[in-house]
């Protein structure tokens, strides 16, 4: 009996090591990748647009971050980049205006260690686990395509992601009004989190959601003073036009919430549905804590906006660590786990729906059992 046992245990052991360097050889193989091409192919990724979308700012000033002419000039002056008229946020430019000063090697080699940063510091802080699982959830981190992807175009989600760890390692140390503050950097790329300060609001975490809202109203202060009236004024219709031209952006329409039920009414229903959804969840679960209402705001941003590209769903790791310190129940863990899976990898948000079916099923519980209760009180 004790023989069998050691087996076993030496087995168990034997696999585990077997899985881990299975893990860790595919994410070698996409670290390399990313490596490689950031050498032979830099003005491919999308880094190269950051940087001289910035530039633009540091040469005719931030004003005309949206004139055609003077992007077409920096574009040129810098590269064979593919063109299509920017629609990036005025604070990633803010964000980028360091490493814009310095020659592109250069800043291209900052970049991308920082990605790297980024990602080793959102596992650090968000895995959960045993020494093992760990090291098992960062080998999976860096084999999975999308992330690989994101990573190799230089991408700033894994920035995304790093804030919204720091966010909720704040909240765990007594710190939600620096949490909050925090959380204003997703202003860098706001359609894959825009609901998490909603989510906040919704899991009665208020100060966290007034540090960002006042950092995010210092934000849009220094906004209007660098890009002004008519720069705002052409950023917001260089949005409409890219949401009314999606495919030239390179958008998988098809494969939208919006999309996918024609747009117009039936997508704002379907949004506000979502919407709905995310904030009633949240509120129900407001116990599991800060990680359940950050988790639920990715997942609600990503069905709702209708601009995103495959590569972003890179930002559903760091959602999908927050969530298994939920302690979720095995029905939502299976559920949940098959919305996330689906959405890393096939690449789209719809397998989210399930997710946000499971979030919802303590909200029915807890109707169902209201329900009940009501005739034996009667």
């Amino acid at each position: 009996m004790r023989m069998h046992r050691s087996l076993s245990e030496r087995g168990q052991r034997l696999a585990k090591v077997v899985a881990l360097i299975g893990v860790g050889l595919a994410a070698l193989h996409n670290l390399i990748g990313w490596i490689t091409f950031a050498i032979n192919r830099p003005f491919e990724g999308d880094f190269a647009a950051y940087y001289a979308f910035t530039r633009i700012g540091l040469h005719a000033g931030f004003g005309h971050l949206y004139e055609v002419a003077a992007q077409r000039q920096e574009w040129q002056a810098l590269g064979p980049l593919l063109w299509y008229p920017a629609v990036y946020p005025p604070p990633l430019a803010f964000v980028v205006a360091p490493l814009a000063v310095l020659p592109f090697p250069v800043a291209y080699a900052i970049w991308n260690l920082l990605l790297g940063i980024a990602v080793l510091v959102t596992w650090r802080l968000l895995a959960p686990g045993s020494r093992w699982q760990r090291s098992m959830q960062l080998g999976i981190a860096f084999a999975l395509p999308l992330v690989a992807f994101s990573l190799l175009l230089g991408q700033v989600v894994m920035l995304l992601g790093a804030t919204l760890a720091l966010c909720w390692w704040c909240l765990r140390r007594g710190s939600p009004v620096f949490a909050g503050i925090i959380l204003s950097l997703i202003a860098v790329k706001p359609q894959l989190a825009f609901l998490v300060p909603l989510g906040l609001v919704a899991g009665l975490q208020f100060r966290a959601a007034i540090g960002w809202a006042s950092a995010s109203a210092a934000l849009a202060v220094v906004t209007l003073a660098a890009v002004g009236t008519d720069g705002i004024a052409a950023y917001v219709s260089r949005l409409q036009d890219a949401t009314g031209g999606l495919a030239a952006y390179q958008v998988p329409v098809g494969l939208t919430l919006p999309g996918l039920v024609g747009h117009g009414v039936a997508a704002l229903a379907a949004q506000t549905a979502v919407l709905i959804g995310i904030t009633l969840a949240a509120f129900v679960g407001r116990a599991r804590g800060p990680q359940w209402s950050i988790a639920l705001g990715v997942i609600g941003s990503l069905l709702i906006t209708p601009f995103y590209h495959p590569d972003d769903l890179a930002i559903l790791v760091p959602a999908a660590w927050l969530w298994m310190h939920t302690a979720p129940a095995l029905r939502e863990r299976i559920v949940m786990a098959a919305g996330l899976g689906g959405a890393l990898l096939i690449g789209t948000p719809l397998p989210l729906i399930l997710c946000l079916l499971a979030a919802l099923l303590p909200v029915v519980d807890r109707v169902s059992a209201r329900r009940v209760s009501l005739p034996e009180a009667a």
